[in-house]
């Protein structure tokens, strides 16, 4: 827990915010850019094909695509996909960061939200093992992926939006006792 405690003082809350805005913004723009691709991979999104659990089913969706030109575009999508993971990574982590840092009492919400303000970074490292292997499958198309590289991407995919979902729902929890005082006053 000591390490965590670190991050109460370290990085400075100047920083913080400049993260989250520089972020915030690299967000905005690569959903923009990355919407552009994702209209070309129909019938199927590439949260279909992040869950696509087997070879076989990560085939057909890489078929379907192709044979409507959307492959690349998928392939195009998993690349911009290493930079927004830097920037929602950051992005969240600073924010809840922030929030973390306006528990008065030091209490078990602030040790909780210390911890989660690391879920952010540790599931931008699922992600990447999950484009990695998304990208292995994509770059040896037509052949069939084998079972395991669409499982571990699955998985990782699976890791990824569990600790993103635990740290945004950490974060709007911090920020309504922020916004509207529902902490409890120190007795």
């Amino acid at each position: 827990m000591i390490m965590f405690e670190k991050l109460l003082e370290v990085p400075r809350k100047k920083v913080l915010i400049l993260t989250t805005i520089i972020s915030f913004v690299g967000v905005l723009v690569l959903i923009f850019v990355m919407d552009l691709f994702d209209e070309g991979m129909i019938p199927f999104t590439i949260i279909d094909f992040e869950f696509s659990w087997t070879g076989s089913r990560a085939q057909e969706i890489m078929t379907a695509w192709e044979s409507n030109g959307g492959l690349q575009s998928s392939i195009i999508y998993n690349y911009l996909d290493f930079a927004f993971m830097i920037s929602y990574g950051a992005m969240i982590s600073s924010l809840l960061l922030l929030v973390t840092r306006s528990f008065k009492d030091e209490g078990k919400s602030r040790r909780i939200s210390l911890i989660c303000s690391v879920l952010p970074l540790i599931a931008a490292g699922f992600d990447l093992i999950e484009n990695i292997n998304l990208l292995i499958m994509q770059h040896n198309y037509p052949i069939t992926p084998l079972d395991i590289v669409a499982t571990i991407a699955s998985i990782s995919a699976l890791i990824k939006f569990g600790s993103l979902f635990i740290s945004i729902a950490f974060f709007l929890y911090g920020i309504s006792f922020y916004l509207f005082g529902l902490r409890r006053k120190p007795q």
